[in-house]
């Protein structure tokens, strides 16, 4: 899921628990500024096993599953 900087205004409490309380902000571009400046392997190796898996989906665990369904 990704998300604004606005996400949790008003409602602080979705960022502990529930759907809100996964998501990626700005994550990639962060790692692709830190690998800029200190990365030693090709950027598409790195992030390919990734993209894979976001593209096939994974499955969870009976009990992941139970906890994102509350």
């Amino acid at each position: 899921m990704s998300g604004d900087l606005d996400m949790y205004t008003g409602n602080t409490t979705v960022k502990a628990n529930g759907a809100l309380s996964v998501v990626v902000l700005g994550e990639v571009a962060g790692l692709h500024d830190l690998w800029k400046q200190k990365g030693k392997l090709p950027w598409k190796r790195l992030v390919e096993p990734y993209e894979i898996v976001g593209r096939r989906g994974f499955k969870i665990s009976p009990y992941l599953d139970m906890q994102t369904t509350q």
